[in-house]
């Protein structure tokens, strides 16, 4: 493009510094803003010493009292995102149909009324 195109006409079009210009094109486009990679490799470490359980302000906890550092919930949200890291979510499961109607036999008590219902004469029960 900058063959093209002198880099001053290049800089008013999209409205940007030639200095900022020429920083995005030696330095190439960020990761994200303000990425760190210790922060980055701390909160991975420690999704997977907890084997991915723990949600991002249970971690957040965990790493405060761990390692003594205080991060911010929305920033391990973030680099969560960027490492790609997922919270592993645990489903309650019903009981199987077996154990429901054993559970139900359990709690029921015995019936000690007879059922007799047979009538000769109408009304007469």
């Amino acid at each position: 493009m900058k063959n093209e195109y002198p880099i001053l006409r290049i800089c008013r079009v999209l409205n940007v510094n030639r200095r900022s210009y020429y920083k995005l094109c030696n330095i190439g486009k960020p990761i994200a803003n303000n990425y760190k990679q210790e922060i980055a490799d701390v909160i991975s470490e420690e999704h997977k010493s907890v084997k991915g359980i723990y949600g991002t302000i249970r971690l957040k906890k965990y790493i405060e009292n761990k390692l003594n550092i205080v991060l911010n919930h929305k920033l391990i949200i973030r680099y969560k995102h960027i490492l790609g890291l997922e919270t592993i979510k645990c489903t309650k499961k019903g009981l199987c149909v077996y154990k429901a109607k054993e559970k139900n036999l359990i709690n029921k008590a015995q019936y000690l009324i007879e059922c007799n219902f047979n009538s000769e004469v109408s009304n007469q029960k």
